[in-house]
């Protein structure tokens, strides 16, 4: 039989869990929220190997960290996804742009912008391929990443995807996005 977990509200035992954030992810240890309506740009992480410490004021490598998808310490896009690709990295989808954090975000970690034209439409417009690759549906298609995120997405549609799947829009339409394995 399959056994069930209840749903309760985390409850942080050092600092102030986010709230609000349907984004989430695990990775590195530590667990990733996001999108949160108030702060739509922002992503944070727990303590490494704690996910009810949300304490940043702590100085270790292994503390919470909070951050945003921008390379200059200002807001970014809002977050429409959260990927984690097992613990090599994580990619942070925005609706016109996907962003890397390679690395440990306590320990010298990085955030990289992939793309600043193509992006994920929404939290689960995604999907990882037969060969790991991450496979989302941008406004302008489906694209692909290539395993280790070391590329910017490559279009795998555009010339053949139909006009109606085009220019998406998450607020009026629910779109999510699965590989399926027997009929490639």
């Amino acid at each position: 039989p399959l056994a069930v977990t209840p749903i309760a509200l985390w409850t942080a035992t050092t600092g102030q869990t986010p709230t609000g954030c349907p984004l989430i992810c695990r990775a590195m240890g530590r667990t990733f929220l996001a999108g949160a309506e108030i702060a739509p740009h922002a992503w944070y992480a727990s303590r490494q190997n704690d996910e009810l410490d949300w304490d940043y004021a702590q100085t270790d490598s292994q503390r919470a960290v909070a951050g945003t998808t921008s390379s200059v310490c200002v807001p970014g896009d809002p977050l429409t996804a959260l990927v984690a690709h097992s613990d090599d990295y994580v990619i942070f989808g925005c609706l016109n742009s996907v962003w890397r954090l390679r690395g440990d975000p306590g320990y010298g970690g990085n955030i990289t912008a992939l793309s600043h034209k193509i992006g994920i439409v929404d939290e689960k417009a995604w999907c990882f391929g037969p060969n790991g690759e991450l496979v989302f549906m941008s406004r302008d298609g489906l694209y692909s990443l290539a395993p280790g995120g070391n590329s910017y997405p490559v279009s795998m549609s555009r010339e053949f995807i139909p006009s109606e799947l085009l220019g998406l829009n998450p607020d009026n339409t629910e779109i999510l996005l699965e590989y399926d394995v027997a009929h490639r």
